[in-house]
């Protein structure tokens, strides 16, 4: 997953996702994954379920979404899912489960100010998308990286609204069930 024809990070191009060959390295298939209506798209995550590959990133248009993709195993692109409100959104990973899929979101829409972090669930089938938990102070934090491991979710971003002021790790402990925080470093 990652971003094809662009000048670099926001300056045009498309979001790609891409299979290659287990024996040689050799491209199998590749997709772009735009909505033509943006100036740029980029994949940022990638995860299998069964039989769908589900990706996730961000694209600029109009304001700055965050977009979710579903794609069977031939590449064949089955569902687009935007995601946005008044500021900027953003995905960086994605997780799924049974009981849907579960994404790192950045956003600028709603919270404490700033970038907030977060958790974003979205059903299988792309219909429908919930923002289950925003957490961040009135800096700006981001994250990098969501988990799902014994019935915990775990978020690694950094923050500059706790610690020393500065691009401060930051890792949550969450109970998705009750959106608790249960520790924070």
């Amino acid at each position: 997953a990652g971003l094809i024809d662009g000048d670099g990070y926001a300056q045009g191009g498309d979001a790609l996702v891409a299979a290659f060959s287990r024996e040689d390295g050799e491209p199998v298939w590749q997709t772009r994954l735009t909505d033509n209506a943006g100036l740029w798209e980029d994949a940022l995550g990638l995860t299998l379920y069964q039989d769908k590959l589900y990706a996730v990133g961000s694209g600029a248009g109009s304001s700055f979404d965050l977009y979710v993709w579903c794609l069977d195993l031939e590449g064949n692109l089955l569902w687009t899912l935007p995601f946005g409100g008044e500021g900027s959104e953003s995905g960086r990973s994605i997780v799924a489960t049974e009981g849907g899929l579960y994404i790192g979101l950045n956003s600028s829409s709603e919270g404490a100010g700033g970038t907030d972090l977060g958790i974003l669930k979205v059903n299988l089938d792309g219909q429908q998308a919930e923002r289950t938990l925003l957490w961040g102070g009135s800096g700006t934090e981001e994250v990098h990286d969501l988990v799902l491991q014994q019935g915990r979710a775990f978020l690694a971003g950094q923050s500059n609204s706790i610690g020393a002021g500065k691009e401060d790790g930051v890792l949550l402990n969450i109970d998705p069930d009750t959106e608790q925080i249960l520790s924070i470093p």
